[in-house]
């Protein structure tokens, strides 16, 4: 039942994934990077602080800072880099790149957090990753503005996937989330503050409130799903069936931006959705 639960929460972060790197990319556009950044972290600082309480009292007796300090650190390092990437590239370009977060974000799950995977989970996780790809990427010979910068984030969030994951089992989903989210406020703000600009903010939050809003909603979901799942299935799992909200990124580019899809991006989806659907059943059976 347990295992099911953290199934759904990861269903939960793969949609809401989805729909906020699509509106992270039109919110950096409409207001800036770093304002995007500030407007998303302060309002997971905010609704996670009541939740996170608790457990950081704890973790102040128990000395278990140093972890949570290393997630915020790391967070601080790719999340700038994924909005810039976001913000200068294509969702259909940037986000196959940015999927190179699901095998790094495994291999630390298993080296590091020494979780034990089946086979059978092992080799869907690989199909699952193989769909992603063929699903998402355009055949190209150019590099695309964003692509570096996604191929940089996608490290920083690998890494940061792994250490969220590992804080949430080991402390609290809301502690590990509420130190990440107040790092990246607090980044945001001093970057902001050194180029002049954190005073108008107040006017691009009156005149963009509701994209403002969508974008945190959507984020502040998804991580929260995500941090929650890992305490009932492992982290390698979680974040493969999380990780497909590329393909819905991709849909999300078919139906608002009218792109088209190719022979190999439909089955690039099928292998995607199957190879989820059985990984899910495995680890739920």
């Amino acid at each position: 039942m347990l295992s099911w639960l953290g199934i759904l929460l990861a269903f939960g972060a793969l949609v809401g994934w989805g729909f906020g790197d699509f509106l992270i990319q039109r919110t950096a556009r409409a207001v800036g990077t770093w304002q995007a950044l500030l407007f998303l972290s302060a309002m997971g600082t905010v609704v996670l602080l009541p939740a996170a309480l608790p457990s950081a009292a704890v973790a102040a007796t128990a000395s278990q800072w140093r972890p949570l300090a290393l997630s915020a650190l790391v967070a601080c390092l790719s999340a700038p880099i994924n909005f810039a990437a976001l913000r200068r590239g294509k969702i259909s370009v940037v986000s196959p790149i940015i999927a190179l977060e699901l095998p790094l974000t495994v291999a630390l799950s298993i080296a590091v957090g020494r979780e034990q995977i089946s086979p059978m989970q092992v080799a869907l996780i690989l199909a699952t990753f193989t769909g992603i790809m063929l699903t998402s990427a355009h055949s190209t010979k150019r590099l695309e503005r964003g692509a570096a910068l996604a191929f940089i984030s996608a490290f920083g969030l690998g890494a940061s996937n792994f250490l969220i994951g590992k804080n949430s089992q080991d402390l609290s989903p809301a502690l590990a989330l509420w130190v990440a989210y107040a790092a990246l406020t607090v980044e945001a703000m001093v970057a902001l503050a050194l180029q002049r600009k954190l005073a108008a903010i107040f006017g691009q939050l009156r005149s963009h409130w509701r994209l403002i809003s969508a974008q945190g909603a959507a984020d502040v979901t998804a991580w929260t799903c995500y941090a929650i799942a890992t305490t009932y299935i492992p982290i390698a799992v979680t974040i493969t069936i999380s990780e497909s909200y590329v393909a819905l990124a991709v849909l999300l580019g078919i139906t608002v931006n009218r792109e088209t899809l190719t022979t190999r991006q439909r089955i690039g989806a099928a292998l995607a959705t199957v190879s989820v659907i059985a990984l899910s059943g495995i680890t739920g059976g």
